[in-house]
């Protein structure tokens, strides 16, 4: 599972679940919907902290393949 290893690769203690929302598939092409929770115990995390996180995911998915849309 690449987006599973992506976001264990983020190593980041802020993600704090993951969920697979939706699998569509079609004989062109395969979408997965995954929503990641992300949560601190003691802040409100700033849009800066998470997108970060967001984008060193995004960015290992691109390098093996794996296209994502926002």
């Amino acid at each position: 599972a690449p987006i599973k290893k992506a976001i264990e690769n983020a190593n980041s203690p802020l993600v704090k679940k993951i969920e697979v929302v939706d699998i569509y598939e079609d004989v062109n092409s395969k979408s997965i919907t995954t929503r990641i929770t992300f949560s601190h115990p003691e802040k409100t995390l700033k849009r800066e902290e998470v997108q970060d996180v967001a984008n060193a995911i995004v960015s290992e998915l691109a390098g093996v393949g794996i296209a994502l849309k926002g």
